[in-house]
């Protein structure tokens, strides 16, 4: 007759292989669950693609056609007047210097013509390129305002008034008169200044000047 195993090891036996197949079955299910849980990351990683449809076009062919002549005409317009610019000279404006010559003062009671010392200056109309006009000015007075004081440029050099440069004045307080424009004899010459009074009072010549203006 064989003999019976004791039944605490068939419990113990049974026991053990319940805990085996929990163990298998835990291992499942936790295997199973992280590749299920990396899928669904990865599908939720995977960027989906982008399309983009292609609008189309909000201008018809001929609009294209006109368009595209206007930007021709302008490029073409844009490029003529830059080449007209780039030839043309800019025109440049200058405008009249005036150059002031002191001659100096005097003092007569002569009606005739008196030299006025201290006034001789030596001009050369060259030495100021192209002249516009030349004046001759003087300041003068007759205190009793009475009578006429005149005073007028001498050439020494060829012995001659510089014509049209007379001017006079019969005010009782000093007066800048003006004198046409004059021509100055072309080289170096020597200029002096003259004077006269018509009724011998007391004259002055306060102050006398070339104005020479070039263009």
């Amino acid at each position: 007759m064989r003999p019976r195993l004791p039944w605490s090891l068939i419990i113990l036996t049974i026991i053990g292989c319940i805990v085996i197949a929990n163990i298998g079955f835990l291992d499942y299910v936790y295997f199973s669950s992280k590749s299920v849980g990396i899928k669904i990351q990865q599908k939720v990683q995977t960027p989906l693609p982008i399309t983009t449809e292609p609008k189309g076009s909000m201008c018809s062919p001929s609009c294209i056609t006109a368009i595209e002549n206007a930007t021709a005409s302008s490029t073409v317009t844009t490029s003529i007047s830059q080449q007209i610019s780039s030839k043309t000279p800019a025109k440049t404006t200058s405008l009249p210097k005036d150059y002031f010559i002191p001659l100096g003062t005097g003092f007569t009671q002569n009606n005739n013509w008196v030299d006025v010392g201290g006034t001789d200056i030596t001009i050369n109309p060259a030495d100021y390129g192209k002249i516009k006009q030349v004046i001759f000015q003087a300041s003068m007075h007759i205190p009793v305002a009475n009578g006429t004081i005149y005073a007028r440029l001498y050439n020494v050099t060829d012995d001659h008034p510089v014509w049209y440069s007379e001017v006079s004045t019969g005010e009782g307080a000093s007066i800048l008169v003006s004198s046409a424009n004059i021509t100055l004899d072309s080289g170096s010459k020597l200029y002096r200044v003259q004077i006269k009074t018509s009724l011998q009072y007391p004259s002055y010549l306060d102050f006398s000047r070339i104005k020479i203006t070039i263009q």
